[in-house]
């Protein structure tokens, strides 16, 4: 769906990043255990996060009006910035409550968005492409569902939710909230931090990781695309599926190992990135809150891990 507002050109809808998103909580609730913070007080200070953010977002907004002629003036960017900081900081928060939290977002957005403009006349109207344009795209849709992401219905007569979390809007699931369900499904009791596992269970991980490597491989050997597809999805399921096992907060260790290989330079032949004099590699054990430990103890041959804390 693309739409128009007043003197602004068409853009379409953007996506959400669940997956990131739920990664910050999961590094903020790995950062309040070290810090000897519990659940209910790490919300608590999740929420003041928010009031200071909306703090900040006023002060942009008096300085962008000179009222206060003691500071420099704000520009509009610092303005936007700051109201962007303020929803990141409220969706952190939101997710850190309901694992559900994105599709509710979804619904609110549309359901409120939606009143507004059936009130104020000409508030929102479909774009109209301008001459020589390229329309963009249509969005992939699931079976049943139109292109403005409104849910259709089946042969059942049942609403058809729209791919994705979130009515109409584009998401990337977070594959370890998917996964959690499923192993919560099962019956699977997950730890909630990191710890390696009795002999059995990581002997079947390492089977289960080692047999749909192996058919990723057979996929692409064989030239077929939709199998490739499909078995690289199930190397992620498993290694999530792993991760969980283990209580790995694997989407903050991701999003460590993201942000070292930014560091990295591209290699002057066009092949694997190299790391030069600004790379700064990635602290996987801080990510995980362990406590600072020699090569040997952390990730050693046995493969070990120190973490002087007590699980709750």
């Amino acid at each position: 769906m693309v739409i128009s507002l007043p003197d602004r050109p068409a853009v379409p809808d953007p996506a959400l990043p669940v997956a990131a998103i739920d990664a910050a909580v999961r590094a903020l609730d790995v950062n309040d255990a070290r810090n000897g913070i519990g659940p209910q007080e790490g919300l608590a200070l999740r929420v003041l996060k928010l009031v200071e953010e909306c703090g900040e977002a006023s002060a942009a907004l008096i300085g962008l009006r000179g009222q206060n002629p003691r500071k420099p003036r704000s520009s509009e960017q610092d303005l936007v910035d700051e109201l962007l900081d303020v929803a990141l900081s409220a969706l952190v928060t939101a997710a850190s409550l309901t694992g559900s939290w994105a599709e509710r977002f979804g619904d609110q957005v549309l359901t409120k968005t939606s009143r507004l403009v059936a009130v104020v006349p000409g508030g929102l109207a479909a774009a109209s492409p301008a001459p020589g344009a390229v329309p963009p795209a249509a969005p992939a849709v699931a079976p049943g569902v139109d292109p403005g992401g409104d849910p259709g219905v089946d042969p059942g007569g049942d609403p058809v939710r729209p791919a994705g979390r979130g009515r109409g809007i584009p998401t990337a699931p977070s594959v370890m909230a998917m996964v959690r369900e499923f192993h919560g499904a099962l019956g699977d009791d997950l730890p909630g931090l990191p710890r390696l596992q009795d002999a059995a269970t990581r002997r079947l991980r390492r089977e289960f990781l080692a047999e749909e490597a192996a058919e990723a491989v057979a996929a692409d050997e064989n030239g077929d695309l939709v199998g490739l597809a499909q078995e690289l999805a199930d190397v992620v399921y498993v290694a999530y599926g792993t991760a969980a096992r283990y209580g790995i907060p694997l989407d903050a260790v991701l999003a460590e190992i993201h942000r070292a290989n930014l560091t990295k330079e591209a290699h002057p032949a066009g092949g694997k990135a190299v790391k030069g004099p600004t790379f700064r590699p990635a602290d996987v054990a801080a990510v995980m809150g362990f406590t600072p430990a020699a090569p040997a103890e952390v990730g050693g041959p046995a493969g070990r891990a120190v973490d002087e804390r007590a699980e709750p």
